[in-house]
């Protein structure tokens, strides 16, 4: 029997009374571990010793109880999860940390009026923060002609023969021909119109449409882009081919955009978009049915913002999970992560702690705050002493830690390792460091 307290083993004369007592370790109890009577025995004995004993469930040099083998098995694989979580929490805080990516470098472009469901817009991240009163006058659209509805199979109402026309476009005037044959259809009437206007190659764009449900066709003639700049006229010259068909009726006659930005006249012939600051903001209208009225706001994106904090959080949620689940790490690997998550500066931009412990963030709060404040926030969250920061220098110096920092000697697992010294004070009989993470992880 081996009491935790009592004389060690003496071979030769008897210690002199001032040497003091040594606990005899718990490994006396193992005589293969390298720690109990091996270590009285001379180093030439304890090699022969060791030599004649079969390798079994041993870590490094120690031959470990499977109880033992166990509990230090399970502590390096909560260390190595804690570690590999701790690196997502890295990875996360990146996106805030680095230029180019960091939503305090990216903008958002908000419109507010009625009628402006069609209207986007998107800006770079050295725009200014700014707003604009937006008033539409027209907007930049696209010349489109529809003929008629013919009865496709019914035989063509263009009589046969040749056809001189014209298409006016760009300022220039071109003369074009089409041959209708006898027994032609509407169809094929008007799919030799189209292949003249399109043959000609001059931007404009012929199509023959059908309707299938009441078995008509027409021919639709299109302009090769927006506003004034790109109208064109289509016009008999022998014949009666464009009147017969109706490709000279515009249904969508094409025009120019006329804006006012904050009182001053802003004209496109050429597209739908707002370009403001030098091209560093763009509003498009493409989408847009009618002229309206709006107000457009530049500001930090408040979005992208969210995602990143979310993403910093919900990795931090998932890294206390790692400890929580585990029961061999070490306290402070959670407590100092929440210390650093809990201030009042963060609480007031919606970071906060459930009564079930798990950090959360609220969008609305952190929104407004942004719309107030958002050099504030940004400093709290990015700048130097911020949040990213803090938090980042704190998972490297944990990380960094020696194993045996990161795993709690007062595990219940380990508790059967554990003695007391005469002065009262505890101390784990197995190694932690180094030896059992080189054989388990």
């Amino acid at each position: 029997m081996v009491l935790p307290y009592s004389m060690p083993a003496v071979f030769g004369t008897v210690r002199h009374t001032r040497e003091p007592v040594q606990p005899v370790e718990r490994y006396a109890l193992y005589p293969y571990s390298g720690q109990g009577y091996l270590s009285l025995m001379s180093q030439n004995t304890r090699k022969q010793v060791a030599a004649s004993i079969p390798a079994r469930g041993s870590v490094g040099s120690f031959t470990l109880p499977k109880q033992a083998q166990a509990a230090l098995k399970a502590a390096a694989n909560s260390s190595a999860d804690w570690l590999a979580q701790s690196k997502k929490v890295s990875s996360a805080l990146s996106d805030i940390r680095m230029k180019g990516k960091s939503a305090f470098e990216q903008r958002s472009v908000q419109v507010d009026g009625t009628g402006t469901a069609g209207v986007t817009g998107d800006a770079d991240a050295s725009a200014a923060r700014t707003d604009y009163s937006v008033q539409v006058a027209s907007l930049a659209k696209s010349q489109q002609n529809q003929g008629y509805e013919l009865t496709k199979n019914a035989p063509s109402i263009i009589n046969s023969g040749a056809h001189i026309f014209t298409l006016q476009v760009g300022g220039q005037t071109h003369s074009l021909s089409t041959v209708i044959r006898p027994g032609d259809t509407n169809a094929a009437a008007l799919g030799r119109l189209q292949s003249s206007i399109n043959g000609a190659k001059l931007g404009v764009t012929a199509s023959v449409q059908e309707n299938q449900t009441n078995g008509t066709v027409k021919l639709v003639v299109d302009a090769g882009g927006v506003g004034t700049e790109h109208a064109f006229a289509l016009q008999d010259q022998r014949g009666s081919i464009i009147a017969s068909s109706g490709a000279d009726r515009a249904v969508v006659k094409g025009s120019d955009m006329h804006v006012l930005v904050d009182g001053k006249m802003y004209d496109s012939n050429e597209s739908n978009t707002i370009v403001l600051q030098h091209g560093l903001v763009r509003i498009s209208l493409d989408e847009m049915t009618s002229p309206a009225d709006f107000k457009i706001k530049v500001r930090n994106n408040s979005e992208a913002l969210h995602s990143q904090l979310q993403s910093v959080i919900s990795e931090v949620n998932s890294l206390q999970d790692t400890y929580d689940s585990s029961g061999y790490l070490n306290p402070v690997l959670k407590q100092r992560v929440d210390d650093v998550l809990r201030s009042p500066e963060l609480a007031s931009l919606g970071i906060s702690q459930s009564q079930q412990g798990k950090w959360q963030l609220d969008e609305e709060k952190l929104g407004a705050a942004m719309e107030a404040q958002p050099d504030d926030v940004s400093r709290i969250i990015s700048g130097r002493h911020g949040l990213a920061s803090r938090l980042q220098q704190t998972i490297n110096q944990l990380s960094e830690l020696p194993t045996e920092s990161l795993i709690s000697t007062k595990a219940s697992g380990f508790q059967s390792f554990t003695l007391y010294r005469a002065s009262s004070g505890s101390y784990l009989q197995l190694p932690l460091g180094g030896l059992f993470l080189n054989s388990f992880m």
